[in-house]
């Protein structure tokens, strides 16, 4: 990849490891955590953050895998700090921050940002979605210790057939952590990894899930929350287009143990459109569904929403 022509990128996320304390059963880079415990050398970490540096990058962010589990985080993010990125995230699961002395360090070297993956609103269904026991009461305080430091924090769940329909349950859950939260990601199931290898049980149809996606959004607007949607579409949920992240382009390289990755690029690599998506009104700004997806179920789900094409110059996202 051009690191020229990578000058002005936005954000630059490091995926630390490949290795993780949980086994979420619709991981879509589980078959990595199984087949590939591959970390990233410390060496190489301070040379994926000169990197960024040296494109412009504002944001850096920490993901895995658990980053949180590396001995050597903390080293990582007080070298980010030394070369003045404004934003310092870091991914996780959010178990290890149940130890409030590990959460007000990461947050004294600099992080000011945390993206906290929590999928249900109970710990029966939670401990089985990661299967680890005890992982909801961990995250719970793990968000509480956020809240109590100060730290901005997201919030992340991942969509998928043993959860969708208790989203709107999720929604008034998750309310109960509003303080710092800046927004609420609701992330329909990536159909790779785990979800690929057993799709039928882990992928809900798009169209019997987006009646509760829809709930669970109006849920958190009345209170004031940001909800954001990735993997949806402005044909399935037409109202809520202005915070669909795949309807705008992302800025963002991903950095991982032998790869490198241009977020958008993969985008457009690993989804498709149907013939009668040119007739949507949407069709310049949409990326269409995974090809994955569309390959087990089709394309008779998404219908085109038609009218005068909306360019990337004519559409506004929410800011999250």
């Amino acid at each position: 990849m051009n690191e020229r022509a990578e000058i002005g990128l936005k954000k630059v996320e490091i995926l630390v490891n490949w290795q993780c304390n949980q086994r979420c059963i619709f991981c879509s880079v589980g078959h990595k955590l199984v087949s590939d415990g591959r970390a990233k050398s410390w060496l190489e970490i301070k040379k994926d953050l000169e990197f960024a540096k040296r494109c412009g990058a504002d944001i850096i962010s920490f993901s895995g895998g658990e980053p949180t589990i590396r001995k050597d985080l903390f080293e990582a993010i007080r070298y980010a700090k030394k070369l003045g990125f404004e934003v310092i995230e870091i991914q996780t699961n959010g178990c290890m921050l149940k130890y409030r002395n590990y959460a007000k360090k990461i947050f004294d070297l600099g992080v000011n940002r945390v993206l906290v993956s929590i999928h249900a609103p109970n710990a029966k269904l939670e401990d089985f979605l990661t299967q680890t026991k005890g992982s909801f009461d961990d995250k719970v305080a793990g968000l509480k210790n956020l809240e109590d430091l100060g730290i901005e924090k997201r919030t992340s769940t991942v969509i998928n057939t043993y959860n969708y329909e208790k989203l709107p349950e999720m929604a008034a859950f998750l309310l109960k952590f509003k303080k710092n939260t800046k927004s609420y990601h609701l992330n329909f199931a990536i159909p790779d990894g785990f979800a690929k290898q057993d799709f039928e049980r882990m992928v809900p149809r798009i169209d019997e899930a987006a009646s509760y996606i829809k709930e669970a959004c109006d849920i958190l607007l009345k209170e004031g929350g940001k909800p954001f949607l990735h993997n949806m579409y402005p044909c399935i949920l037409p109202s809520y287009t202005n915070i669909m992240s795949e309807l705008t382009v992302t800025n963002t390289i991903l950095i991982g143990p032998k790869f490198r990755a241009d977020i958008q690029k993969n985008r457009q690599k690993y989804r498709s459109k149907g013939a009668n998506c040119k007739k949507c009104k949407y069709f310049l700004l949409c990326v269409g569904p995974f090809k994955e997806y569309t390959r087990v179920r089709g394309f008779s789900e998404f219908k085109p929403i038609e009218g005068k094409q909306i360019t990337t110059e004519e559409f506004k996202l929410q800011e999250y």
